[in-house]
């Protein structure tokens, strides 16, 4: 499997390129982690514009794991950044892998478990109910642009 990540600096991201053997990163510096060194990165700065497509060269699997930190910082101030990383970066991410000659036939992509809220002790699966805030409408949003995206490939 020749891989693709985003997010590779992120809590995710970084344990998962442990787990790969030569993936290809996509980042927004490339010189942001001591976790990059000597792997092959690619600079997505602004992920409302689409990738460089040179980095998909080969891949047959993306990890898409990219998006402004929710746990890092007054997040309140940032809600736009977070908003835009993750719908925008990824609706960007599917329109190039759809114009791909040969497109990776697998995009894995994770949101968040903040489309449950904060619902105590109760066993919350795939059917239960997102909840009514900001974290779950970024989820609902980030999910919809990766299947919209997807559909076509």
């Amino acid at each position: 499997m020749k891989a693709l990540v985003t997010g590779a600096t992120g809590f995710i991201g970084r344990r998962l390129l442990t787990e790969l053997e030569d993936p290809i990163v996509l980042t927004r510096n490339i010189r942001s982690s001591p976790s990059l060194v000597g792997k092959k990165s690619f600079e997505w700065r602004d992920m409302e514009e689409l990738p460089p497509e040179d980095a998909f060269d080969g891949v047959d699997t993306v990890f898409h794991l990219a998006g402004e930190s929710v746990s890092e910082g007054h997040w309140t101030k940032k809600k736009e950044r977070i908003w835009k990383s993750r719908s925008l970066g990824t609706r960007s991410l599917v329109e190039r892998l759809s114009s791909l000659p040969d497109p990776p036939r697998t995009l894995v992509t994770a949101s968040a478990v903040g489309f449950y809220g904060s619902r105590g002790e109760e066993i919350l699966d795939e059917d239960a109910a997102g909840s009514d805030t900001f974290l779950s409408d970024v989820c609902r949003d980030w999910e919809l642009a990766a299947r919209l995206g997807t559909s076509s490939l």
